[in-house]
């Protein structure tokens, strides 16, 4: 089946489930149960569109299309009294060993969800109306409850807060040390606010390379600047854009994404990085708390020359001179 099957619409009177009519082929081996096909039925109603994203796969068996792929739609389109559907149609000399193959991979689940991405970045009624499901061990609920507590910590907690009047200072708490341009406050705005306004990016440039001609550094040829590497979201973020302008104003390449995690844990992150030409780097970060990536991104850049900038300083037990 090498040739590319169209689109076509088919009146649903043509088309018929597998149930197993048609010879070498076992009926469809997918169930669903009463709850699920309501919500598939309702998913169908608010959103017909998407049925032309994804159409029934169906093979011509005499004057009616047998469902290789999409039962359970074909049986909500009928439920809500649809008249037809939009169907890629298998051409009739495909094999019945194709066939079968079809029919199992169009049922298969490759994948798993990703439960932390879907707790945080998604809403739980979107999940639900989804009809996405998950076992006992999955820690979907617990992520949605940690994001609940994150939320309120996030508007009831000081300590998640900066009023960005800029207090310069080196910290040597930390293993390796690190300047900050602000420090957390009583009052202020909320961090995630701050980095949710792109207007703040320049301010937070601005800063960093201030703190850093007074640290001295202005002659900067050999240096590279290097970002903490993303988590949750993947896509240009608040410090890839502090980061371009900084890049600009010394005259330095940026390096994003070249430290990368491989696990989840905030606290002992494992990484690996592919290490730039330069030998002297600047390592940005826009928000420190308890200083593990800093640390971590430092044990993997052993061997070269390493200036940490943090944005806000939130680490509230470090001692610095200022």
């Amino acid at each position: 089946m090498g040739n590319i099957v169209n689109t076509e619409i088919i009146p649903l009177s043509k088309i018929v489930g597998n149930r197993g009519q048609l010879e070498g082929l076992p009926r469809n081996p997918r169930i669903i149960k009463d709850d699920k096909f309501r919500m598939l039925c309702e998913s169908i109603k608010s959103q017909p569109d998407m049925l032309y994203l994804r159409e029934l796969l169906v093979y011509p068996s005499g004057s009616k299309f047998i469902v290789i792929g999409g039962n359970m739609r074909h049986k909500a389109m009928k439920q809500l009294g649809m008249t037809d559907a939009p169907c890629k149609v298998i051409p009739p000399d495909t094999p019945i060993e194709q066939l079968r193959q079809i029919l199992l991979k169009d049922n298969s689940n490759y994948g798993d969800w990703d439960t932390e991405a879907l707790a945080f970045d998604w809403e739980s009624c979107e999940v639900m109306d989804c009809a996405i499901e998950f076992d006992d061990g999955s820690g979907y609920q617990e992520n949605v409850e940690k994001k609940r507590r994150a939320w309120k910590r996030g508007h009831k907690s000081s300590e998640q807060r900066c009023d960005l009047v800029p207090r310069y200072a080196f910290h040597r708490s930390m293993d390796y040390g690190y300047l900050s341009c602000f420090k957390y406050s009583d009052e202020g705005y909320l961090l995630y606010d701050i980095k949710e306004n792109e207007e703040n990016m320049p301010l937070f440039a601005d800063h960093a390379v201030k703190v850093l001609a007074h640290l001295g550094l202005r002659h900067l040829e050999g240096f590279c600047l290097v970002s903490a590497p993303k988590r949750r979201h993947k896509e240009h973020n608040f410090a890839d854009g502090v980061c371009e302008i900084i890049a600009a104003k010394l005259g330095i390449p940026y390096y994003t994404d070249i430290i990368k995690v491989l696990n989840k844990n905030r606290t002992k992150p494992k990484m690996e990085w592919e290490p730039p030409k330069e030998k002297n780097i600047i390592f940005f970060d826009d928000i420190l708390t308890t200083g593990s990536t800093m640390l971590a991104c430092n044990a993997l850049m052993e061997g070269f020359n390493v200036v940490n900038v943090i944005g806000i300083n939130n680490h509230h037990s470090s001692s610095k001179t200022t």
